[in-house]
């Protein structure tokens, strides 16, 4: 800890390291760490997990030949004369398989501002940009760290709601409705319930553009396609859980998917009402996110009995390691202390006592992750709980999961922590209660760049409240976004940048280290490592995704739960929440009565990795996303009623206005009663 309190040093923005500590694969030659370090002593602005390392090995994260593998066959995406193919379930490309026009690349800007918002109506749910997530991932098994994020709690506020951000240096308060998703912890006591896997969906089957419910349950007919199957989500009951409600989270996820660009939300993060833990409870994330499972071999043989694999699938027993274990079943310890093969991946084998009891099957997958993240707090493995506070963001890339996210795993993804270094904030996160009516939102930008050319020029840049648009083409209350960032990054990066397009998700959910779940409650304390709160509501008022020189690069690819005909995890905003209104809206007609934000709304997201990786979503074609002016079109009046500086629309209170309406019928009463009284004395 430096001498100021803080955990990092001030100085330089977090960027690339060229090395690790000595890691359980062996020492690292190159020990000099100027400014990323495997040990949390305030010596460097960042630590984290630098993955697949040692440095001969990748050099700048993408340089090896693994990498190199997979960059060529980005050419190679399951497309033909320009198409987005399908992958069966295996993740083989289905030959002449057409995706549906939302799971391609977009190659138009979106901008959600005040208008789009203003305008939204349930009679055009299915052409919003924005989605509701419905699913559950990094739930921690019997320990139930979360249960998942329900529908409804992502929505639309009911009434305009007060927002007020800092845009090029000017403090700006407007007014406008804004999309809202809630987290419940332990003292949560309403009706939205969490979520619990029931099977999976009815396999289908593939053939000449079309899919059919398959008769038997576990495979299909010749000539068809096994098609990837939905894990089924359904409402925890309160008659077999008595935590039925609590730990949910709500978050949101774009309709269509989208690559490199410059990627700005502005959200309201609130702290909770635990003082005990300050105000901790959840995590707010926001994450692209693209992922497939590819499988060693597929269903189908060609001509020769030979089970092709795609050309993405890639297998490694050592260091660095790609899949999630790799090896044979034969290979497998079968009691603790067994010698492993050769390999030197993480063991592939879990253990109840000194027996083995799930070990990997035989026929392993590469997940092919590509994500970036923010998440806040932090929860990079160097951490204590004490030190996973607001002030902290993880800063992530990915272009794998092996469900191993220690220090020294051998994973190609990297997990930065930085600090809040500014001194004119505390946090990351906003500071104005939920109680407030000047609550104060924030940006989070992530640049992406990817040259398809060439990808040395790729990299990832994290900021905070430095929103900017290259293409000029976002607008907030009439204003453009400045073309360039005024400052340095929290944090850039050249290892593992995704390619691969995906939809953009954002919102709280109940992570583990939101409120130091990890560790068993303390029988001293038992409160301690609990979501010790009711509700905590996060608030976006703008989202902006574009592109440099508006030109869209990147690459589209099928996902296994997340392309036609696999629909998974996403569900269309209900407008008002509580369950009041219409689960799904549809057809025309006015808008029901507006109740108040207890939740609503539908969706899906992606599996996250640091919290599990594994079967995501999809979600049906659904064109049209202009609603309301999103899109980069102007903003329209809507009542959004725009106010510089720290001026706000004034409301006088109901007594104020019963006295003076009274006065004033008492000053015309007595106006009126002396001319009359004058006009009879003449």
């Amino acid at each position: 800890m430096s001498a100021d309190g803080k955990l990092f040093p001030a100085g330089k923005p977090c960027e690339d390291c060229d090395c690790r500590k000595p890691g359980w694969w062996g020492t690292i030659s190159d020990s000099a760490c100027p400014i990323c370090s495997g040990t949390w002593d305030g010596s460097a602005p960042c630590v984290g997990v630098q993955g697949a390392f040692p440095k001969p090995v990748v050099n700048a994260g993408g340089l090896n030949s693994l990498i190199n593998h997979l960059r060529t066959s980005d050419q190679y995406r399951c497309h033909g004369d320009g198409t987005l193919g399908l992958y069966d379930g295996s993740g083989y490309c289905i030959p002449d398989s057409e995706n549906d026009p939302d799971h391609y690349l977009a190659t138009e800007p979106l901008v959600v501002n005040e208008s789009t918002i203003n305008n939204y109506s349930p009679s055009r749910s299915s052409s919003f940009p924005i989605q509701a997530i419905h699913k559950v991932w990094g739930s921690g098994g019997a320990k139930k760290y979360n249960r998942g994020v329900h529908s409804k709690n992502s929505y639309v506020s009911d009434a305009m709601e007060n927002v007020v951000y800092t845009l090029a240096g000017s403090k700006i308060s407007q007014s406008q409705r804004v999309l809202v998703s809630e987290a419940h912890g332990d003292l949560y006591k309403g009706t939205v319930p969490g979520l619990r896997r029931d099977g999976k969906s009815d396999l289908k089957c593939y053939s000449d553009g079309s899919v059919t419910k398959s008769t038997d349950p576990k495979k299909c007919p010749a000539n068809t396609y096994k098609m990837g199957r939905c894990p089924i989500w359904k409402d925890i009951s309160s008659d077999n859980d008595p935590d039925w409600n609590k730990r949910v989270g709500g978050c949101f996820a774009t309709r269509k998917q989208y690559g490199p660009g410059v990627y700005n939300v502005l959200a309201y993060i609130p702290k909770t009402e635990d003082r005990q833990n300050n105000g901790r409870g959840y995590v707010w994330a926001m994450w692209p996110f693209s992922y497939a499972e590819l499988y060693e071999g597929s269903q189908h043989k060609n001509s020769e009995g030979v089970m092709p694999t795609t050309s993405q699938y890639a297998i490694r027993k050592n260091v660095p390691c790609y899949n999630n274990c790799d090896g044979t079943s034969k290979h497998n310890p079968k009691k603790k202390g067994d010698v492993v093969d050769s390999w030197t991946c993480p063991n592939p084998c879990l253990f109840k006592g000194d027996e083995a009891w799930k070990c990997c099957p035989a026929d392993f997958f590469s997940a092919v992750n590509h994500e970036i993240d923010i998440e806040i707090p932090s929860n990079s493995p160097q951490f204590s709980w004490e030190q996973m506070q607001w002030d902290t963001m993880n800063c992530n890339t990915w272009i794998n999961d092996i469900n191993n996210y220690d220090a020294d795993t051998g994973a190609y993804y990297t997990q930065v922590a930085v600090q809040q270094r500014d001194p004119n904030k505390r946090t990351f996160i906003s500071d104005e209660p939920e109680t407030s009516r000047k609550k104060d939102y924030h940006w989070y930008t992530i640049e992406w760049v990817v040259d398809n050319d060439d990808h040395t020029n790729d990299y990832v840049a994290f900021y905070f409240d430095d929103p900017f648009d290259p293409s000029g083409t976002a607008t907030i209350g009439g204003r453009k976004l400045p073309a360039a960032p005024t400052g340095e990054p929290l944090h850039k990066t050249t290892r593992f940048i995704p390619t691969r397009a995906g939809r953009l998700n954002w919102g709280p959910w109940m992570g583990w280290w939101g409120y130091g779940g990890k560790w068993f409650p303390d029988p001293a304390n038992p409160t301690k490592y609990t979501p010790q709160f009711d509700k905590a509501k996060c608030r976006t008022a703008f989202v902006s995704i574009t592109f440099r020189d508006n030109k869209a690069t990147g690459f589209a690819f099928p996902q296994n739960y997340d392309q036609k005909f696999v629909v998974c995890d996403f569900k269309d905003i209900n407008y008002f929440g509580g369950g009041t209104g219409p689960s799904s809206p549809s057809g025309g007609g006015s808008d029901p009565p507006k109740p108040s934000h207890s939740a609503g709304g539908g969706a899906s997201d992606p599996a996250k990795p640091s919290h599990s990786a594994g079967g995501g979503a999809s979600d049906p074609a659904k064109p049209s996303h202009s609603a309301g002016g999103g899109g980069g079109s102007a903003p329209s009046s809507g009542g959004s009623g725009v106010v510089s500086g720290d001026n706000e629309k004034k409301k006088w209170p109901l007594w104020l206005i019963i006295t003076l309406a009274s006065l004033a019928g008492l000053i015309i009463f007595g106006g009126v009663g002396a001319i009359l009284w004058a006009m009879l004395r003449k």
